[in-house]
């Protein structure tokens, strides 16, 4: 079951991005930061999926 919207959100692209210090490349805690984000992006990209028929 769909939405007239549905068939425009394929033809999109969304990009997730994060600005990180250049100090924070360093940072012993990376990977939690890393981890954290793709939390925080996990929510869109199932939308995506599921917009897509993925899911």
């Amino acid at each position: 079951m769909g939405t007239p919207s549905e068939p425009f959100l394929k033809l999109k692209s969304f990009v997730v991005s994060k600005s990180l210090d250049p100090k924070s490349l360093r940072d012993p805690d990376l990977g939690k930061t890393i981890v954290a984000f793709a939390k925080d992006a996990a929510p869109l990209v199932k939308f995506g999926w599921t917009a897509l028929g993925y899911t």
